[in-house]
């Protein structure tokens, strides 16, 4: 199977600054075969939150879809400052910002780890775990 998994944007006018931000690396990296593989394997939820703006990104049969605020039943929650989570983003590595504190998580520690490379940024470097 090689198509690629639908994402949707639940109601993108009223969707904060991260679920656009993270939705538009995620609709980018869905386009590589290895991300898309991945996306496809995935289901739950994970809750993401950077300073007031909370998203939910659900992985399922259907694809992903990210909505605003956070569902009950996450698997897991990734918070942090704006700037902690694009630095994972852009590759700085995810451990260095949960070791300075810039982010950290909850839940199902391996579920989280299982989607980071979905959200690296396209021609981020591969930094350190």
């Amino acid at each position: 199977m090689n198509e690629r998994p639908m994402f949707t944007i639940a109601d993108p006018e009223r969707m904060s600054l991260l679920g656009h931000m993270l939705g538009g690396i995620l609709e980018t990296n869905l386009a590589r075969r290895e991300a898309a593989s991945l996306a496809r394997r995935l289901r739950g939820s994970l809750g993401v939150t950077a300073g007031n703006m909370s998203v939910t990104l659900a992985f399922g049969e259907r694809g992903v879809t990210i909505t605003r605020g956070l569902s009950a039943g996450l698997k897991a929650c990734i918070r942090g400052s704006l700037d902690g989570l694009l630095q994972v983003s852009l590759g700085k590595g995810p451990m260095r910002a949960f070791l300075a504190g810039d982010v950290s998580f909850s839940g199902n520690p391996f579920f989280a780890l299982k989607i980071l490379p979905l959200f690296r940024a396209p021609g981020a470097a591969r930094g350190a775990p």
